[in-house]
């Protein structure tokens, strides 16, 4: 053990107040290493378990959009612009029932939309008050049956308040508001909600 000619104690020429500097920067130092090592460990079980959480959820996503009904599907364009055509009605009523019996819907590109319409009794949907969903329905109901033409079928009209005429021409529906023009409004699944597909932020994760 040596000393300085100022008396200081020295260690392999350094004082015991410089050893203790070193010392302790290098404690920091590895206080700060060691704790970007536990954050960085801590950061990818987040995320791996993450992952892990994310592909059930994809599992259960992609089973359910085979319960889904493609919107593409539920009104087929077959019966044209017929005004006439009988069938008509019997489609688009068939088009809604699906609707509203829809355990969710399929959009474009596989994205899955609530049903907010489920269980709507459409033989009820003539009486007031109406929820939005169910005014939604109605109206789309009304435009998709008649697409704003007042004849349905052959020899007969539609009025404005959604009685049938069995006559047509002058004075027909004169009682009712006269021939329907554009009742209803195009059916657009306004209230059903996206649904998240957990398939893309599993997609970010993994790259």
């Amino acid at each position: 053990m040596k000393r300085n000619s100022e008396g200081q104690i020295l260690l392999n020429g350094l004082t015991l107040k410089e050893i203790g500097s070193i010392a302790f920067l290098l404690f920091f130092v590895s206080g700060i290493a060691g704790n970007a090592f536990y954050q960085n460990y801590s950061e990818n079980q987040e995320k791996n378990l993450r992952i892990e959480k994310l592909k059930v959820e994809v599992k259960q996503y992609v089973a359910r959009i085979d319960e889904c009904t493609n919107v593409n599907d539920i009104f087929p364009s077959y019966y044209g612009n017929n005004p006439r055509s009988q069938e008509r009605v019997s489609i688009v009523f068939d088009g809604f029932n699906k609707i509203i019996a829809a355990e969710c819907f399929l959009f474009r590109n596989d994205q899955i939309h609530s049903n907010p319409y489920k269980n709507i009794v459409i033989a009820e949907l003539g009486e007031l008050p109406r929820n939005d969903s169910e005014e939604e329905i109605y109206q789309g109901l009304l435009y998709e049956i008649d697409k704003g033409i007042p004849f349905l079928v052959t020899g007969g009209s539609i009025c404005a308040d959604g009685s049938y005429s069995g006559s047509v021409g002058r004075g027909t529906c004169s009682w009712h508001g006269g021939y329907a023009s554009k009742r209803g409004y195009i059916f657009r699944f306004n209230a059903s909600v996206f649904e998240r597909d957990p398939r893309i932020e599993l997609g970010n994760l993994q790259q």
